[in-house]
C-alpha cells in the first residue's frame, strides 16, 4: 500500500471515529436515540463550523486575559519579595 493512501485511509478513519464519538456524546447529552442524532448530523456540523470563528475569538480573548493575570500576579510577587516594582501601565 502506498504512503499517500495509508495517510487517506488513517485520516478517513480519525475523521469517522471523531464523529461516532461526538454522536455518542451528543446522543447522552440530549437523552436521544443515536439515529435521531445521525439523522441531524449535518445541521449540527453546520452549526458546528458556523460557531468556530467565534468560539476561537473567545478562546483568544480568554487567553489573553490569562496571561495579563499572570503577569500581574508575577508583578505583585516579585514586589512582595523586595524584587521590582510593579509596571504601573501593564498592572493597572
Amino acid at each position: 500500500m502506498s504512503r499517500p493512501a495509508s495517510v487517506a485511509g488513517l485520516a478517513a478513519f480519525a475523521a469517522g471515529a471523531y464523529f461516532a464519538n461526538r454522536v455518542r456524546v451528543i446522543a447522552e447529552q440530549q437523552q436521544r436515540p443515536v439515529l435521531e442524532v445521525v439523522a441531524d448530523l449535518p445541521g449540527i456540523i453546520a452549526r458546528d463550523l458556523s460557531s468556530l470563528g467565534e468560539d476561537l475569538r473567545e478562546a483568544v480573548d480568554e487567553g489573553r486575559a490569562a496571561a495579563q493575570r499572570q503577569m500581574d500576579d508575577l508583578d505583585e510577587q516579585l514586589a512582595h519579595a523586595g524584587g521590582v516594582e510593579p509596571d504601573p501601565v501593564q498592572g493597572a
